[in-house]
């Protein structure tokens, strides 16, 4: 695909401000600064080894207001807050002449989209990485249109971050605008480094060819070799992940075409998102392998469902599986036939040249690919085996699939009742559920109106086993930060 250089209380909120707040500002942020009472949130169907989020925030203890959406402003009042509290930025225009980089946990939210309007003059606009990740507080970034002016907009946590490692799971960016004006790979609306988990929701991100980009990591074995602490290790189905869910990507250029990548140990998980294409080019999403040569250990792996793409008319490779484990289960692909759409799984090194103490492979496995279709009842897109590593991947080994394009199906679904006595391979799959999905266009997209529930079983070769669940929608974050799925800020 890409080079391969290559929160149980209610908030109370205490107005505050560097400069006297107005009665005006206060109405305008009330939604957004403030949250109801939490309830703990509970999945009884989550697979062994899984984990849910914690369901307890501290209260923030006040709302500071910034006099304008000047950046002196608003480093001002972020200056004056405190960790937990909420930053307030007014509507208001303003060019950012230097980089914000935010290094405490704080609610920081604008008036709006179109509303508080933030254009790049520096290097980027803004940043988070938390100087102290051991106090794991939260941090949310809504409200505001972004231009990136040709450039780059918002950097997420540390570069190739050294132990000690510690994850963050309280991040939420949600309800803005990210835009720019170069139709190139050069730059991006988020570049996500891993470790900070959370949720990336309601956000539209207008003309980029490439607009979240998953990356440095870590060089090295250190994040596959820190499996063994707390939510290192990659487990499908749990909170442990960055989730982008019910975002729009217009894409914004007729040579390149890509949402997002994985490289150095990254993960991520794409559900309930539209896609609109604007020309062919590189593979929509990409799990990267291993690489040797440049010090690059394997994705850990993604869960992709739900979404909805248009093609426009255009081919597309939708989603490359090159290392670790994915999900891909009912996407949509609209916008006309006189393209080839199809999945790739490939391998370009043996893991063997990467050595690990992880007892997970970075190897292509676990690959379930199943009702990825054309149009909402339309057939299955292609499955493209491309470059092997030895003998891997293999179909109904290394992944199973709808499509026969390789051999005999491997995945199928229906009523748990309607379940095959037994499988015909060791780790065939088997989506049960009680939801018809001969037409899925109630299933997919920002704009869905109904959540995919089921279990992934796989055969063991004696049994049928619980493999994986999807977690709990909408985001236990959007709650606990926030608008509880509904959306903000007005």
């Amino acid at each position: 695909m890409l080079v391969s250089y290559r929160l149980v209380a209610a908030v109370i909120v205490v107005q505050m401000s560097i400069s006297a707040p107005t009665r005006t500002s206060t109405q305008a942020f009330e939604d957004v600064a403030s949250c109801g009472p939490i309830l703990p949130v509970l999945n009884p169907s989550q697979p062994a080894g899984g984990t849910l989020l914690n369901s307890s925030l501290a209260a923030s203890p006040r709302a500071v207001t910034a006099a304008s959406a000047s950046l002196a402003d608003v480093r001002a009042a972020i200056s004056a807050a405190k960790e937990g509290d909420t930053v307030l930025v007014p509507a208001g225009s303003a060019t950012w002449d230097s980089a914000l980089d935010i290094r405490k946990g704080i609610l920081l939210i604008g008036a709006g989209i179109g509303k508080t309007n933030i254009t790049r003059g520096g290097p980027y606009i803004i940043s988070y990485d938390p100087a102290h990740y051991e106090s794991n507080s939260p941090f949310r970034l809504s409200g505001f249109s972004f231009d990136g002016n040709g450039g780059n907009i918002m950097f997420l946590g540390e570069n190739v971050k050294p132990a000690p490692y510690i994850v963050q799971t309280r991040i939420r960016i949600d309800h803005n605008r990210f835009l720019t004006t170069t139709p190139d790979l050069s730059y991006q609306a988020l570049t996500y480094r891993g470790a900070l988990y959370g949720v990336v929701d309601s956000n539209v991100f207008d003309t980029f060819a490439y607009p979240m980009r998953n990356t440095n990591t870590g060089w090295g074995s250190d994040y596959w070799d820190h499996w063994a602490t707390a939510g290192f290790r990659y487990i499908l189905g749990d909170s442990n992940n960055i989730f982008f869910e019910d975002n729009t990507f217009n894409l914004g250029s007729a040579k390149y075409n890509c949402v997002t990548d994985s490289q150095y140990s990254g993960r991520y998980l794409l559900r309930y998102n539209t896609i609109s294409m604007q020309g062919e080019g590189q593979t929509l999403l990409d799990i990267h392998g291993n690489q040797p040569d440049a010090d690059m250990y394997a994705s850990f792996g993604a869960e992709v469902y739900g979404n909805l793409t248009d093609t426009h008319g255009f081919s597309c490779v939708f989603q490359a599986h090159r290392g670790g484990q994915l999900i891909l289960l009912c996407n949509a692909f609209v916008g006309g036939t006189s393209g080839d759409v199809a999945t790739k799984i490939w391998d370009d090194y043996d893991e063997s040249l990467s050595p690990t103490t992880s007892p997970d492979s970075q190897d292509p496995n676990n690959g379930y690919y199943y009702l990825n279709i054309l149009g909402y009842a339309g057939p299955p897109i292609r499955v493209i085996e491309d470059e092997h590593a030895g003998d891997c991947p293999l179909v109904n080994r290394d992944y199973f699939t709808d499509d026969t394009a390789n051999g005999r199906a491997g995945m199928s679904g229906g009523k748990l009742a309607d379940r095959p006595a037994s499988g015909t391979s060791v780790g065939q799959g088997y989506w049960a559920t009680d939801q018809d999905l001969k037409n899925i266009l109630a299933y997919v997209g920002a704009n869905h109106s109904a959540v995919l529930q089921g279990t992934l079983y796989k055969w063991t070769g004696f049994q049928w086993t619980a493999f994986w669940t999807p977690y709990p929608y909408p985001h236990p974050l959007r709650s606990l930060l926030g608008d509880g799925g509904r959306p903000s800020p007005r």
